[in-house]
This record gives C-alpha cells, sequence and structure tokens, in this order.
C-alpha cells in the first residue's frame, strides 16, 4: 500500500453526496488484505518452507500456492486495478461489499487447495 499511495489519494476519492461514490478507503483495503490474504500467504509458505527443510524438494505444488496468495494479496491491495478489471464500481458500498465476499471467497479456496494439498 506504501508503494501505491497514489491510488488512495484524496483526487481518486468521490464525496459521499455526489451519487453514492465514497471513494478508495485505505483502511478497508488494508483491513481486507490481512484477512483475505494472511491466511493462505502463511499456511502455504510455511508448508513451502516445511517442504525444503524437511522434505528437501523445492518446485512443489506449495510454490504454486504461494504465488497464488501473492496474487490474492495483490489484487486486494490494488482497489484501482481490480476496479478495472470487475463490472462494478468498487467505490460504492455495494462494490465494496461485493469485492470482499470475492476476496474472501478466493481465500476460501486457497485455504481448501492447502488443506488438500
Amino acid at each position: 500500500m506504501l508503494l501505491r499511495r497514489n491510488a488512495y489519494s484524496n483526487e481518486n476519492n468521490g464525496s459521499v453526496y455526489g451519487g453514492g461514490n465514497i471513494g478508495y478507503h485505505p483502511i478497508f483495503y488494508w483491513f481486507l488484505g490481512i484477512t483475505a490474504g494472511s491466511g493462505p500467504l502463511g499456511v502455504s509458505l510455511t508448508n513451502f518452507l516445511k517442504d525444503i527443510f524437511v522434505k528437501g524438494s523445492f518446485l512443489n505444488m506449495d510454490l504454486i500456492l504461494v504465488v497464488l496468495a501473492l496474487l490474492l494479496e495483490c489484487f486486494v491491495l490494488s482497489p484501482d486495478v481490480a476496479n478495472k478489471i470487475l463490472p462494478f464500481d468498487l467505490k460504492r458500498i455495494e462494490g465494496m461489499k461485493k469485492f470482499s465476499l470475492i476476496s474472501l471467497g478466493l481465500m476460501i479456496i486457497l485455504l481448501f487447495f492447502n488443506v488438500i494439498i
């Protein structure tokens, strides 16, 4: 988030009174990033390091899950990029709700794959 401060700057924020456009709130996306990204990233990184040091194998499915967890984290912490991809506006409250459901759904899927593998 510190590297992409212009995504959360006031010039991208709309006013609450101007059609319900609330802009990108950095605290919301920071909290969502911690919630959605720390679980899959922590579990997959732990499994990956365990495979490297205990089993001695480097290229395995855990490496792919670490990369996917990092991509999920980048996706959540880049609402301006996600706003271009998704069909709804993330600057509105309804869009933020949908985005958080999508992010949490992706988190559950990654955690499910970590448990299976």
